[in-house]
């Protein structure tokens, strides 16, 4: 039960977390984003796609994650545009829980970023399978 509990959508205890991507990693959002709208036909606001992509994170394990970093494509999301998105609070948690599962790994060089956290997340969504993306969105209602 307490594991439902850190994976809520509803926005009463939310804050902002900010991406900072580039314009190739703002159309990869955007798409992820329409993408989960249209298979769970309906208006979402962009911090439970960037939650879903979180937990697809969360799922893959901290090799899988830390193989994502490691990708130029995953780089290539991350950039000087700033966007703001709403979420529920418990993603910071999760997103902290992430960051220090992979900086515990000997083979990672340099510090693990938010940033990265988040690039790695709508990498990760680009290529889940539709029903991985249902399947966590349901869990999080």
């Amino acid at each position: 039960m307490e594991n439902q509990k850190n994976r809520s959508l509803p926005l009463s205890r939310s804050r902002t977390f900010k991406l900072k991507l580039s314009p190739f990693g703002a159309g990869q959002f955007l798409e992820c984003h329409i993408r989960l709208a249209r298979l769970t036909s309906r208006f979402l606001p962009y911090g439970a796609t960037l939650l879903v992509g979180i937990h697809l994170l969360q799922e893959a394990g901290a090799q899988a994650v830390s193989d994502e970093l490691s990708l130029p494509e995953t780089a290539r999301i991350i950039g000087g545009l700033e966007y703001f998105v709403g979420a529920p609070g418990s993603m910071h948690q999760i997103c902290g829980e992430l960051i220090a599962r992979l900086d515990g790994q000997a083979d990672r060089d340099g510090r693990i970023t938010m940033t990265m956290i988040y690039a790695a997340a709508i990498a990760v969504m680009m290529t889940a399978e539709d029903v991985s993306l249902v399947r966590i969105y349901n869990s999080l209602r």
